[in-house]
């Protein structure tokens, strides 16, 4: 690289600067766990699907607030500590399909795409690796201490 050379963004860093502000819409069935939320248990601990029941469940009123704000982009956490789907999945047996919650046929990252999209907000997905209570993987892959 010649040393007077100028570094310049690429047209997709570009991109993502222009976007200045975003929203990210984070929590996971453990927000529902009896007593409360716990952070730290909710990585070791496989919930009851069950207790998923977002009665006022509205991805139009969270993309209604996002764009009052100035969001131009939004993320979803579609799945975090406990490894369950907040989409439907035949393959995958820890999610919203297993609840009773819209008698198993709730799809959130579908509902939240299409309010962004009703809304003209970028939408993006949060997909976390790293914890899975479900499947009993706690930190970057490795087995429950």
């Amino acid at each position: 690289m010649n040393a007077t050379a100028i570094a310049t963004p690429l047209p997709r860093q570009v991109r993502w600067q222009d976007y200045e502000l975003g929203i990210v819409y984070h929590y996971d069935l453990d927000v529902y766990m009896p007593g409360g939320h716990q952070h730290e248990n909710s990585r070791l601990i496989p919930l009851d699907p069950n207790l998923y029941q977002p009665e006022k469940l509205d991805t139009d009123q969270w993309l209604k607030a996002a764009v009052s704000m100035g969001a131009r982009y939004a993320i979803l956490t579609a799945t975090h500590h406990q490894g369950f789907l907040q989409w439907q999945s035949d393959v995958y047996p820890f999610g919203l399909k297993q609840t009773s919650f819209r008698s198993g046929k709730a799809d959130v990252v579908d509902d939240f795409v299409a309010s962004c999209r009703k809304y003209h907000v970028d939408p993006g997905l949060y997909v976390g690796v790293r914890f899975n209570a479900y499947r009993g993987v706690y930190g970057a892959g490795s087995a429950r201490p």
